[in-house]
């Protein structure tokens, strides 16, 4: 019983490093992708709302507030794609809305130092750029989800062959099996 025992373990061990490749990954969660990227983009933005709140500020925002505030808009959405390894994604989105952001900051200084439109036009390219910088962040949040889905399903390798142990407590008898998973 012993020796067959021991067996046992000596083909469970190589089925399971066979399987694994030897590596372990751990399947990641969904929420956890979509709460990262939400509080990576509202908790930078509290600085600013806390500063411009306050009766002794007067209104005064320092540096360190809105770089937080924008450093939270532009990068904080793509940390769920960062955390689900899908990094392409996360580096073209960061991209993506520092672009938006940036136009939309020549926009407001062009307008507001020439005398084309006065203070209707640059509110209005403010309110544009915001808008599109939180749908850019929102749908970033909205599709990370689906990125850590992605991810897990290929750490658990999906349409692959592997090799498991085989044991009959009944007959008392051991074994392999190969096969294939869909």
């Amino acid at each position: 019983m012993k020796r067959k025992m021991l067996v046992f373990v000596m083909l469970f061990v190589f089925c399971l490093s066979y399987t694994c490749g030897g590596e372990t990954f751990k399947l990641k969660s969904p929420t956890t992708a979509a709460s990262l990227s939400f509080c990576s983009m509202v908790l930078p933005s509290l600085p600013l709302v806390v500063c411009s709140s306050v009766d002794g500020m007067n209104g005064f925002v320092g540096p360190v507030c809105v770089g937080s505030c924008v450093s939270g808009v532009i990068v904080g959405p793509s940390v769920g794609h960062f955390y689900a390894g899908n990094y392409m994604r996360g580096f073209v989105s960061v991209g993506l809305r520092a672009g938006i952001a940036g136009l939309g900051f020549l926009g407001v200084v062009e307008t507001y130092s020439s005398d084309i439109g006065g203070a209707i036009i640059c509110a209005v390219i403010g309110g544009v750029t915001c808008i599109a910088l939180l749908a850019s962040g929102i749908y970033d949040i909205w599709t990370c989800p689906d990125a850590v889905r992605k991810y897990n399903k290929s750490v658990r390798g999906y349409g692959g062959l592997y090799l498991a142990p085989e044991i009959n407590i009944e007959n008392e008898s051991y074994g392999l099996t190969l096969g294939y998973s869909f």
